[in-house]
């Protein structure tokens, strides 16, 4: 039964999720960024929030 079922998975429509995904994530990353960039004491001021002990 199971042999069945990965015979009548598409490979085609997998990869291109997986493509989709990385695509999604990498723009994600691309933004945060330029964020970044745009405001340098934010990474900080937020793992300030995240952990007080830093703070």
């Amino acid at each position: 039964m199971e042999e069945n079922f990965e015979q009548n998975t598409k490979p085609e429509y997998s990869e291109n999720f997986k493509f989709k995904e990385m695509w999604k994530l990498s723009t994600e990353r691309l933004k945060a960024e330029e964020k970044a960039k745009k405001y340098p004491n934010l990474y900080q001021y937020l793992q300030n929030l995240q952990d007080p002990n830093l703070g």
